[in-house]
Protein backbone atom coordinates (compact mmCIF):
# COMPACT_ATOMS: atom_id res chain seq x y z
CA UNK A 1 0.00 0.00 0.00
CA UNK A 2 2.90 2.32 0.66
CA UNK A 3 4.72 1.20 -1.85
CA UNK A 4 1.74 2.10 -4.58
CA UNK A 5 1.39 5.44 -2.97
CA UNK A 6 4.63 6.45 -3.74
CA UNK A 7 4.78 5.06 -6.60
CA UNK A 8 1.54 7.36 -7.61
CA UNK A 9 3.35 10.55 -6.02
CA UNK A 10 6.58 9.92 -7.53
CA UNK A 11 4.38 9.71 -11.56
CA UNK A 12 2.06 13.11 -10.60
CA UNK A 13 5.38 15.03 -9.01
CA UNK A 14 7.20 13.94 -12.48
CA UNK A 15 10.15 11.74 -11.18
CA UNK A 16 12.11 10.72 -7.83
CA UNK A 17 14.23 13.93 -8.65
CA UNK A 18 11.50 16.03 -8.41
CA UNK A 19 9.49 14.00 -5.66
CA UNK A 20 12.51 14.72 -3.40
CA UNK A 21 13.21 18.70 -3.97
CA UNK A 22 9.40 19.40 -3.94
CA UNK A 23 9.07 17.36 -0.61
CA UNK A 24 12.32 18.83 0.92
CA UNK A 25 11.36 22.41 0.03
CA UNK A 26 7.12 21.39 1.16
CA UNK A 27 8.87 20.46 4.46
CA UNK A 28 11.33 23.63 5.12
CA UNK A 29 8.09 25.79 5.07
CA UNK A 30 5.90 23.57 7.67
CA UNK A 31 8.44 24.33 10.36
CA UNK A 32 7.64 27.78 11.37
CA UNK A 33 3.92 26.27 10.85
CA UNK A 34 4.58 23.38 13.30
CA UNK A 35 5.92 26.19 15.76
CA UNK A 36 2.62 28.26 15.80
CA UNK A 37 0.21 25.29 15.43
CA UNK A 38 1.88 23.41 18.58
CA UNK A 39 1.50 27.05 20.73
CA UNK A 40 -1.74 27.31 19.75
CA UNK A 41 -2.71 23.71 20.48
CA UNK A 42 -0.80 23.73 24.05
CA UNK A 43 -2.84 27.46 24.78
CA UNK A 44 -3.79 25.96 27.88
CA UNK A 45 -1.12 24.61 29.19
CA UNK A 46 1.12 27.23 28.69
CA UNK A 47 -1.95 30.00 29.95
CA UNK A 48 -2.33 27.63 33.04
CA UNK A 49 1.55 27.57 33.87
CA UNK A 50 2.66 30.75 32.83
CA UNK A 51 -0.22 32.32 34.32
CA UNK A 52 -0.89 34.44 30.96
CA UNK A 53 -4.08 35.24 29.11
CA UNK A 54 -4.69 35.77 25.28
CA UNK A 55 -2.85 38.18 25.02
CA UNK A 56 0.19 37.05 26.60
CA UNK A 57 -0.29 33.78 24.07
CA UNK A 58 -0.48 35.68 21.34
CA UNK A 59 3.14 37.92 22.04
CA UNK A 60 5.11 34.50 22.08
CA UNK A 61 3.62 33.77 18.35
CA UNK A 62 4.09 38.04 17.75
CA UNK A 63 7.76 37.58 19.07
CA UNK A 64 8.82 35.05 16.61
CA UNK A 65 6.99 37.13 13.99
CA UNK A 66 8.70 40.17 14.48
CA UNK A 67 11.92 38.56 14.40
CA UNK A 68 11.40 36.88 11.14
CA UNK A 69 10.54 40.39 9.48
CA UNK A 70 13.52 42.20 11.41
CA UNK A 71 16.14 39.69 9.18
CA UNK A 72 14.01 38.72 6.19
CA UNK A 73 15.62 41.32 3.63
CA UNK A 74 19.69 40.29 4.57
CA UNK A 75 18.52 37.06 4.23
CA UNK A 76 17.21 37.76 0.98
CA UNK A 77 20.44 39.45 -0.16
CA UNK A 78 21.92 36.15 0.73
CA UNK A 79 19.63 33.89 -1.24
CA UNK A 80 20.47 35.76 -4.42
CA UNK A 81 24.50 36.31 -3.99
CA UNK A 82 25.34 32.77 -2.05
CA UNK A 83 24.68 29.11 -1.74
CA UNK A 84 20.73 28.76 -0.66
CA UNK A 85 21.26 25.31 0.33
CA UNK A 86 23.76 26.30 2.47
CA UNK A 87 21.90 29.14 4.01
CA UNK A 88 18.64 26.90 4.40
CA UNK A 89 21.02 24.66 6.80
CA UNK A 90 22.76 27.24 8.90
CA UNK A 91 18.89 28.19 9.60
CA UNK A 92 17.46 25.36 10.09
CA UNK A 93 20.09 24.11 12.46
CA UNK A 94 19.89 27.57 14.31
CA UNK A 95 15.72 26.61 14.48
CA UNK A 96 16.27 23.13 15.91
CA UNK A 97 18.60 24.50 18.73
CA UNK A 98 16.77 27.28 19.62
CA UNK A 99 13.15 25.22 19.71
CA UNK A 100 14.48 22.44 22.22
CA UNK A 101 16.26 25.40 24.10
CA UNK A 102 13.18 26.76 24.56
CA UNK A 103 11.74 23.55 26.26
CA UNK A 104 13.90 24.19 28.94
CA UNK A 105 12.52 27.72 29.48
CA UNK A 106 12.12 28.73 33.26
CA UNK A 107 9.92 32.13 32.41
CA UNK A 108 7.79 33.82 30.20
CA UNK A 109 10.03 35.93 29.34
CA UNK A 110 12.98 33.07 28.63
CA UNK A 111 10.26 31.44 26.26
CA UNK A 112 9.48 34.76 24.11
CA UNK A 113 13.22 35.21 23.91
CA UNK A 114 13.80 31.81 22.42
CA UNK A 115 10.68 32.69 19.89
CA UNK A 116 13.09 35.32 19.01
CA UNK A 117 15.48 33.13 18.34
CA UNK A 118 13.17 30.45 16.45
CA UNK A 119 11.99 33.26 14.11
CA UNK A 120 14.55 34.50 12.80
CA UNK A 121 15.85 31.46 12.00
CA UNK A 122 12.93 30.32 9.98
CA UNK A 123 13.45 33.36 7.64
CA UNK A 124 15.81 31.91 5.91
CA UNK A 125 13.08 29.37 4.10
CA UNK A 126 11.04 32.15 2.51
CA UNK A 127 13.52 33.87 0.07
CA UNK A 128 15.64 30.22 -0.47
CA UNK A 129 12.42 28.39 -1.61
CA UNK A 130 11.31 31.33 -4.00
CA UNK A 131 14.87 31.25 -5.12
CA UNK A 132 14.80 28.06 -5.51
CA UNK A 133 11.67 26.54 -6.77
CA UNK A 134 11.90 29.58 -9.45
CA UNK A 135 15.58 27.98 -11.27
CA UNK A 136 14.04 24.55 -10.32
CA UNK A 137 10.29 24.98 -12.25
CA UNK A 138 9.53 26.60 -15.41
CA UNK A 139 6.45 29.69 -15.19
CA UNK A 140 3.71 27.07 -16.75
CA UNK A 141 4.02 25.37 -13.83
CA UNK A 142 4.73 26.96 -11.16
CA UNK A 143 1.15 27.70 -9.92
CA UNK A 144 1.22 23.39 -9.60
CA UNK A 145 4.33 22.72 -8.05
CA UNK A 146 3.73 25.75 -5.59
CA UNK A 147 0.62 23.78 -4.60
CA UNK A 148 2.76 21.34 -3.56
CA UNK A 149 5.19 23.37 -1.86
CA UNK A 150 2.99 25.56 0.25
CA UNK A 151 1.12 22.24 1.69
CA UNK A 152 3.92 22.07 3.85
CA UNK A 153 3.20 25.14 5.35
CA UNK A 154 -0.87 23.64 6.53
CA UNK A 155 0.78 20.03 7.17
CA UNK A 156 3.55 21.72 9.90
CA UNK A 157 1.21 23.71 11.27
CA UNK A 158 -1.27 20.57 11.64
CA UNK A 159 1.91 18.49 13.16
CA UNK A 160 2.09 21.45 15.49
CA UNK A 161 -1.43 21.33 16.59
CA UNK A 162 -1.90 17.30 17.00
CA UNK A 163 1.08 15.71 17.59
CA UNK A 164 3.02 18.21 19.49
CA UNK A 165 0.27 19.96 20.71
CA UNK A 166 -1.35 16.58 22.21
CA UNK A 167 1.62 15.27 23.69
CA UNK A 168 1.99 18.75 25.76
CA UNK A 169 -1.52 18.30 26.48
CA UNK A 170 -0.44 14.51 28.00
CA UNK A 171 3.12 15.31 29.03
CA UNK A 172 3.23 18.89 29.54
CA UNK A 173 4.12 21.70 26.94
CA UNK A 174 7.99 21.24 27.08
CA UNK A 175 7.50 17.85 25.98
CA UNK A 176 5.51 19.12 22.93
CA UNK A 177 8.48 21.63 21.93
CA UNK A 178 11.21 19.00 22.39
CA UNK A 179 9.48 16.76 20.08
CA UNK A 180 9.53 20.00 17.57
CA UNK A 181 13.41 20.24 17.98
CA UNK A 182 13.69 16.54 16.95
CA UNK A 183 11.76 17.23 14.33
CA UNK A 184 14.05 20.00 12.85
CA UNK A 185 16.83 17.84 13.54
CA UNK A 186 16.05 15.59 11.37
CA UNK A 187 14.64 17.92 8.67
CA UNK A 188 18.03 19.45 8.72
CA UNK A 189 19.70 15.77 7.65
CA UNK A 190 17.59 15.54 4.85
CA UNK A 191 18.13 18.87 3.51
CA UNK A 192 21.68 18.04 3.67
CA UNK A 193 21.39 14.79 1.83
CA UNK A 194 18.38 15.68 -0.89
CA UNK A 195 18.67 19.64 -1.47
CA UNK A 196 21.20 20.42 -4.50
CA UNK A 197 21.87 24.00 -5.64
CA UNK A 198 20.90 24.61 -9.03
CA UNK A 199 22.57 27.26 -11.53
CA UNK A 200 21.02 30.16 -11.33
CA UNK A 201 18.95 31.35 -14.51
CA UNK A 202 17.16 28.08 -14.86
CA UNK A 203 19.65 25.68 -16.80
CA UNK A 204 19.34 23.28 -14.20
CA UNK A 205 15.71 22.90 -14.29
CA UNK A 206 14.16 19.71 -13.82
CA UNK A 207 12.50 18.10 -16.77
CA UNK A 208 9.31 15.86 -15.97
CA UNK A 209 10.94 12.41 -16.69
CA UNK A 210 8.87 9.59 -15.74
CA UNK A 211 10.79 6.97 -14.80
CA UNK A 212 14.16 8.26 -14.89
CA UNK A 213 16.08 10.97 -12.06
CA UNK A 214 16.64 13.93 -13.26
CA UNK A 215 19.37 14.51 -10.50
CA UNK A 216 21.91 11.81 -11.02
CA UNK A 217 24.41 12.90 -8.10
CA UNK A 218 25.23 15.41 -5.77
CA UNK A 219 28.50 16.48 -5.57
CA UNK A 220 29.93 17.94 -2.68
CA UNK A 221 29.22 21.71 -3.11
CA UNK A 222 25.59 20.04 -3.24
CA UNK A 223 25.38 21.16 -7.36
CA UNK A 224 22.67 19.08 -9.28
CA UNK A 225 24.17 17.18 -12.06
CA UNK A 226 21.20 17.14 -14.88
CA UNK A 227 21.90 16.11 -18.51
CA UNK A 228 20.80 18.19 -21.11
CA UNK A 229 17.50 17.46 -22.74
CA UNK A 230 14.66 18.67 -24.06
CA UNK A 231 12.56 18.28 -21.61
CA UNK A 232 14.28 21.10 -20.31
CA UNK A 233 12.61 23.86 -22.25
CA UNK A 234 11.11 26.29 -20.60
CA UNK A 235 7.60 27.35 -20.74
CA UNK A 236 9.08 30.58 -19.28
CA UNK A 237 8.75 32.88 -22.75
CA UNK A 238 5.66 31.35 -23.62
CA UNK A 239 3.63 32.98 -20.98
CA UNK A 240 5.41 36.23 -21.94
CA UNK A 241 4.91 35.25 -26.05
CA UNK A 242 1.20 34.62 -25.38
CA UNK A 243 0.63 38.34 -23.47
CA UNK A 244 2.21 40.00 -26.65
CA UNK A 245 0.26 38.07 -28.96
CA UNK A 246 -2.88 39.50 -26.79
CA UNK A 247 -1.50 42.81 -27.57
CA UNK A 248 -0.20 43.91 -24.11
CA UNK A 249 2.65 45.88 -23.75
CA UNK A 250 5.76 45.46 -21.56
CA UNK A 251 5.72 48.00 -18.51
CA UNK A 252 8.30 50.55 -19.09
CA UNK A 253 11.73 50.53 -16.81
CA UNK A 254 14.81 51.33 -16.87
CA UNK A 255 15.44 51.50 -12.87
CA UNK A 256 17.58 48.14 -13.03
CA UNK A 257 21.07 47.64 -14.13
CA UNK A 258 22.06 44.23 -16.46
CA UNK A 259 23.30 42.60 -13.01
CA UNK A 260 20.56 43.16 -10.62
CA UNK A 261 22.47 40.46 -8.75
CA UNK A 262 24.97 43.47 -7.81
CA UNK A 263 22.40 46.14 -6.73
CA UNK A 264 22.70 47.24 -2.83
CA UNK A 265 19.88 46.16 -0.63
CA UNK A 266 18.23 49.97 -0.80
CA UNK A 267 18.62 49.85 -4.83
CA UNK A 268 17.06 46.71 -4.62
CA UNK A 269 14.29 47.10 -2.64
CA UNK A 270 13.09 50.32 -3.99
CA UNK A 271 12.96 48.81 -7.76
CA UNK A 272 10.73 45.44 -5.83
CA UNK A 273 8.74 47.70 -4.54
CA UNK A 274 8.09 49.57 -7.74
CA UNK A 275 6.55 46.99 -9.30
CA UNK A 276 2.76 47.53 -8.90
CA UNK A 277 2.00 44.09 -9.58
CA UNK A 278 4.43 42.76 -6.67
CA UNK A 279 3.51 45.39 -4.33
CA UNK A 280 -0.36 44.75 -4.62
CA UNK A 281 -0.04 41.20 -4.31
CA UNK A 282 2.69 41.38 -1.62
CA UNK A 283 -0.10 43.44 0.83
CA UNK A 284 -3.03 41.14 -0.73
CA UNK A 285 -1.28 37.81 0.56
CA UNK A 286 0.55 39.11 3.83
CA UNK A 287 -3.18 40.12 4.59
CA UNK A 288 -4.44 36.37 3.81
CA UNK A 289 -1.66 35.17 6.16
CA UNK A 290 -2.31 37.88 8.70
CA UNK A 291 -6.14 35.60 9.21
CA UNK A 292 -4.76 32.62 8.86
CA UNK A 293 -1.99 33.08 11.51
CA UNK A 294 -4.62 34.39 14.24
CA UNK A 295 -7.29 31.48 13.25
CA UNK A 296 -4.59 29.20 13.75
CA UNK A 297 -3.21 30.24 16.80
CA UNK A 298 -6.76 30.28 18.48
CA UNK A 299 -8.44 28.18 16.70
CA UNK A 300 -8.57 25.04 19.27
CA UNK A 301 -9.92 27.75 21.74
CA UNK A 302 -12.84 28.81 19.71
CA UNK A 303 -13.62 25.57 19.10
CA UNK A 304 -13.60 24.18 21.98
CA UNK A 305 -15.13 26.95 23.99
CA UNK A 306 -18.06 27.26 21.41
CA UNK A 307 -19.31 23.71 21.28
CA UNK A 308 -17.70 22.45 24.92
CA UNK A 309 -15.21 20.05 23.33
CA UNK A 310 -12.25 18.49 25.29
CA UNK A 311 -8.90 19.79 23.82
CA UNK A 312 -8.10 16.43 22.85
CA UNK A 313 -11.34 16.19 20.59
CA UNK A 314 -10.76 19.62 19.34
CA UNK A 315 -7.20 18.77 18.00
CA UNK A 316 -8.84 16.61 16.31
CA UNK A 317 -10.90 18.20 14.69
CA UNK A 318 -9.40 21.30 13.69
CA UNK A 319 -6.24 19.37 11.00
CA UNK A 320 -9.96 18.84 9.17
CA UNK A 321 -9.64 22.65 8.34
CA UNK A 322 -6.33 22.75 7.04
CA UNK A 323 -6.69 19.18 4.99
CA UNK A 324 -9.90 21.62 3.47
CA UNK A 325 -6.95 24.20 2.76
CA UNK A 326 -4.49 21.73 1.22
CA UNK A 327 -7.28 20.82 -1.08
CA UNK A 328 -7.37 24.42 -1.91
CA UNK A 329 -3.63 24.75 -2.32
CA UNK A 330 -3.43 22.38 -4.57
CA UNK A 331 -7.10 22.37 -6.76
CA UNK A 332 -6.02 26.62 -7.31
CA UNK A 333 -2.77 25.89 -8.39
CA UNK A 334 -3.60 23.39 -10.58
CA UNK A 335 -6.76 25.17 -12.30
CA UNK A 336 -4.27 28.74 -12.51
CA UNK A 337 -1.63 26.96 -14.42
CA UNK A 338 -4.59 24.75 -16.61
CA UNK A 339 -6.19 28.27 -17.42
CA UNK A 340 -2.99 29.87 -18.85
CA UNK A 341 -2.35 27.03 -20.74
CA UNK A 342 -5.71 27.61 -22.66
CA UNK A 343 -4.52 31.41 -23.40
CA UNK A 344 -5.53 32.95 -19.89
CA UNK A 345 -2.74 35.03 -19.08
CA UNK A 346 -4.21 36.89 -15.85
CA UNK A 347 -5.60 33.27 -14.64
CA UNK A 348 -3.58 33.38 -11.41
CA UNK A 349 -5.08 36.83 -10.48
CA UNK A 350 -8.02 35.68 -11.19
CA UNK A 351 -8.12 32.76 -9.66
CA UNK A 352 -6.72 34.33 -6.34
CA UNK A 353 -9.14 36.90 -6.69
CA UNK A 354 -12.20 34.70 -6.57
CA UNK A 355 -10.97 32.42 -3.38
CA UNK A 356 -10.77 35.83 -1.06
CA UNK A 357 -14.09 36.77 -1.78
CA UNK A 358 -15.31 33.27 -1.36
CA UNK A 359 -13.11 32.72 1.74
CA UNK A 360 -14.88 35.98 3.37
CA UNK A 361 -18.82 34.59 2.64
CA UNK A 362 -18.10 31.19 3.80
CA UNK A 363 -16.26 32.30 7.28
CA UNK A 364 -19.26 34.97 8.08
CA UNK A 365 -22.19 31.50 8.65
CA UNK A 366 -19.14 29.52 9.77
CA UNK A 367 -18.42 31.50 13.18
CA UNK A 368 -22.11 32.64 13.84
CA UNK A 369 -23.66 29.30 13.89
CA UNK A 370 -23.90 27.18 17.26
CA UNK A 371 -24.31 23.56 15.35
CA UNK A 372 -20.86 21.87 15.07
CA UNK A 373 -22.71 19.91 12.05
CA UNK A 374 -22.83 23.14 9.95
CA UNK A 375 -19.90 24.97 11.41
CA UNK A 376 -17.34 22.26 10.77
CA UNK A 377 -18.17 21.89 7.31
CA UNK A 378 -18.29 25.55 6.33
CA UNK A 379 -15.22 26.35 8.28
CA UNK A 380 -13.64 23.43 6.41
CA UNK A 381 -14.74 25.01 3.31
CA UNK A 382 -13.57 28.05 4.33
CA UNK A 383 -10.10 27.16 5.27
CA UNK A 384 -10.14 25.55 1.52
CA UNK A 385 -10.90 29.24 -0.02
CA UNK A 386 -8.19 30.76 1.88
CA UNK A 387 -5.64 28.31 1.60
CA UNK A 388 -5.99 28.73 -2.37
CA UNK A 389 -4.72 32.46 -3.53
CA UNK A 390 -1.05 31.33 -1.96
CA UNK A 391 -0.11 29.09 -5.14
CA UNK A 392 -1.08 31.32 -8.15
CA UNK A 393 -0.42 34.56 -5.84
CA UNK A 394 3.57 33.02 -5.01
CA UNK A 395 4.00 32.12 -9.13
CA UNK A 396 2.68 35.26 -9.81
CA UNK A 397 5.36 37.09 -7.91
CA UNK A 398 8.01 35.30 -9.53
CA UNK A 399 6.61 36.11 -13.20
CA UNK A 400 7.00 39.61 -12.37
CA UNK A 401 10.21 39.87 -10.96
CA UNK A 402 14.03 39.50 -12.70
CA UNK A 403 15.23 36.21 -11.52
CA UNK A 404 18.37 37.59 -10.08
CA UNK A 405 16.06 39.58 -7.70
CA UNK A 406 13.76 36.81 -6.34
CA UNK A 407 15.48 35.73 -2.95
CA UNK A 408 14.91 39.86 -2.66
CA UNK A 409 11.77 40.04 -3.71
CA UNK A 410 10.40 37.17 -1.67
CA UNK A 411 12.45 38.47 1.04
CA UNK A 412 10.23 42.00 1.15
CA UNK A 413 7.30 40.22 0.84
CA UNK A 414 8.39 37.84 4.03
CA UNK A 415 9.00 41.19 6.14
CA UNK A 416 5.57 42.26 5.14
CA UNK A 417 3.74 39.40 5.82
CA UNK A 418 5.69 38.61 9.36
CA UNK A 419 5.18 42.09 10.47
CA UNK A 420 1.26 41.27 9.46
CA UNK A 421 1.73 37.94 10.94
CA UNK A 422 3.07 38.92 14.44
CA UNK A 423 0.53 41.55 14.91
CA UNK A 424 -2.87 38.66 14.40
CA UNK A 425 -1.90 36.80 17.38
CA UNK A 426 -1.71 39.92 19.43
CA UNK A 427 -4.51 41.78 17.91
CA UNK A 428 -6.94 39.02 17.94
CA UNK A 429 -6.32 37.88 21.46
CA UNK A 430 -6.25 41.54 22.61
CA UNK A 431 -9.71 42.01 21.10
CA UNK A 432 -10.56 38.38 22.34
CA UNK A 433 -10.41 39.78 26.13
CA UNK A 434 -12.10 43.10 25.47
CA UNK A 435 -14.83 41.98 23.31
CA UNK A 436 -15.51 39.39 25.51
CA UNK A 437 -15.93 41.29 28.89
CA UNK A 438 -13.81 38.65 30.46
CA UNK A 439 -9.97 39.18 31.12
CA UNK A 440 -9.43 36.12 33.43
CA UNK A 441 -6.54 33.81 32.58
CA UNK A 442 -7.75 30.03 32.02
CA UNK A 443 -7.68 27.46 34.91
CA UNK A 444 -7.08 29.72 37.78
CA UNK A 445 -7.44 32.88 39.40
CA UNK A 446 -6.52 34.84 42.29
CA UNK A 447 -9.14 35.79 44.98
CA UNK A 448 -8.61 38.80 47.39
CA UNK A 449 -7.15 36.53 49.94
CA UNK A 450 -4.36 35.51 47.93
CA UNK A 451 -6.03 31.98 47.17
CA UNK A 452 -6.11 30.26 43.93
CA UNK A 453 -10.00 29.69 43.12
CA UNK A 454 -10.11 27.74 40.07
CA UNK A 455 -12.23 28.60 37.17
CA UNK A 456 -13.93 26.64 33.87
CA UNK A 457 -12.10 25.49 31.62
CA UNK A 458 -14.72 26.91 29.12
CA UNK A 459 -15.28 30.21 28.82
CA UNK A 460 -18.42 31.52 27.11
CA UNK A 461 -16.93 34.93 26.93
CA UNK A 462 -13.95 33.98 26.09
CA UNK A 463 -15.64 32.55 22.87
CA UNK A 464 -18.19 35.01 21.92
CA UNK A 465 -15.24 37.93 22.69
CA UNK A 466 -12.97 35.24 19.51
CA UNK A 467 -16.27 35.17 17.42
CA UNK A 468 -16.73 38.93 16.91
CA UNK A 469 -12.74 39.28 16.82
CA UNK A 470 -12.53 36.89 13.62
CA UNK A 471 -15.39 38.67 12.11
CA UNK A 472 -14.06 42.07 12.84
CA UNK A 473 -11.05 40.43 11.16
CA UNK A 474 -13.34 39.49 7.88
CA UNK A 475 -12.93 43.08 6.66
CA UNK A 476 -9.39 43.49 6.30
CA UNK A 477 -9.41 40.00 4.33
CA UNK A 478 -11.83 40.67 2.13
CA UNK A 479 -10.20 43.70 1.12
CA UNK A 480 -6.94 41.74 0.09
CA UNK A 481 -9.32 40.15 -2.47
CA UNK A 482 -9.79 44.21 -3.81
CA UNK A 483 -6.25 44.24 -4.39
CA UNK A 484 -5.78 41.46 -6.12
CA UNK A 485 -8.36 41.74 -8.50
CA UNK A 486 -6.70 45.69 -9.17
CA UNK A 487 -3.36 44.01 -10.01
CA UNK A 488 -5.08 42.14 -13.33
CA UNK A 489 -4.65 45.61 -14.61
CA UNK A 490 -0.92 45.15 -14.07
CA UNK A 491 0.17 42.06 -13.84
CA UNK A 492 0.71 41.17 -18.10
CA UNK A 493 2.52 44.49 -18.77
CA UNK A 494 5.10 43.94 -15.28
CA UNK A 495 5.20 40.25 -16.22
CA UNK A 496 6.57 41.39 -20.08
CA UNK A 497 9.43 44.00 -18.51
CA UNK A 498 10.85 41.31 -16.66
CA UNK A 499 11.00 38.67 -19.20
CA UNK A 500 12.76 41.36 -21.10
CA UNK A 501 15.30 42.34 -18.20
CA UNK A 502 15.95 38.62 -18.34
CA UNK A 503 16.40 37.80 -21.89
CA UNK A 504 18.70 41.03 -21.89
CA UNK A 505 20.92 39.30 -18.69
Amino acid sequence: MVRRVDDGLTRRLGGPARKRVILVLAAVLALNGANSGAIGAMAVQLERSLRIDNTGLGLLVTASSLAGAAVSIPIGVLADRFNRRWLLLGGLTIWTLSVATSAFAGSFTMLVLSQLAIGSAAATAGPTVASLTGDFFSAGERGSIYGYILTGELVGAGFGIVVAGDLGAALGWRSGLFLLGLAGAGLTWLVFRNLPEPLRGGSERLPATMPGDAIDTVDGAGRASISDDSALASSDVQLAEEATRQGFVATANDQLPPHPERLGIFAATRYILGVRTNILLILASSIGYFFFAGVRTFSVLFISRRFGLPQAVTTLLVPLVGVGAIAGILAAGRISDWLIRRGRVDARIVVAAVSYFVAVVLFIPALLTTSLAIGLPLVILAGAAIGAPNPPLDAARLDVMPARLWGRAEAVRTAVRTLLESAAPLLFGYLSVELGGDSTTIGSSVNPSGAHVHQPALSNNHAHGLELAFLIMLIPLAFSGFLVWRARLHYPGDLLAAAAIDQAA
